[in-house]
Formats: C-alpha cells, structure tokens, sequence
C-alpha cells in the first residue's frame, strides 16, 4: 500500500514537471466557459473536449502527454479485440477523422 501511494506521488511529480500536461488540464478546463457540447463549432471548443477525455483518461496515470496519447490510443485497440473488431476498423477511423480534422482547419 505504501509503495503505490509513493509510485502515485512520483507519478503526480512527474506530471507537474510535464508542461504539456499543465496546458492540457488548463484547456480542459475552459469547457465550462466555452458551454461546450459534442457537436463543438470551434476548433478550440473541439480540443478542450479533447482535452478533457485526455485528463479524464489520465487521471492517475501521471505519465506525459505523448506516453497518455500513446496509451488511450492502445486501449481503444484493446477495446476493438473485446468487441472483436478488425484492426483495419481503427485505421479506417483514423483516416475518416484525419479528414474531419484538415476539413475544420479550413473553416478557422
């Protein structure tokens, strides 16, 4: 019990010290004054909610922005296997939101 609360704490250090953690919770954060909803008009409203899902996932993990990416993304590839889903499925969700994504960049 004591070492996981000392791994907890060095998990928490670790993401103070890391300054894209910091920005990710402060624009998160800004939900509440951005009245954010799923259907997000704004780009910024659409990483906040982003941001938020990161923090959320992130919550205990204490690892750094990339390594928190790198993880979520791995469990959403578990997620498909549980649900016996084909790894091609992902990908092709991928490519779809890449989309999506250069597609709103036009509108700012």
């Amino acid at each position: 019990m004591i070492k996981a609360s000392e791994e907890n704490l060095n998990a928490q250090d670790n993401r103070s010290n890391d300054r894209r953690y910091s920005e990710l919770a402060a624009l998160a954060n800004e939900l509440p004054a951005l009245g954010v909803h799923c259907a997000s008009t704004t780009n910024r409203a659409r990483a906040a909610l982003a941001a938020q899902a990161l923090t959320r996932f992130a919550s205990d993990t204490g690892e750094p922005l990339r390594d928190i990416v790198t993880d979520l993304l791995a469990n959403m590839m578990h997620l498909f296997h549980v649900f016996e889903l084909d790894g091609g499925e992902l990908q092709r969700l991928l490519e779809i939101a890449t989309g999506h994504f250069e597609a709103e960049l036009d509108e700012e």
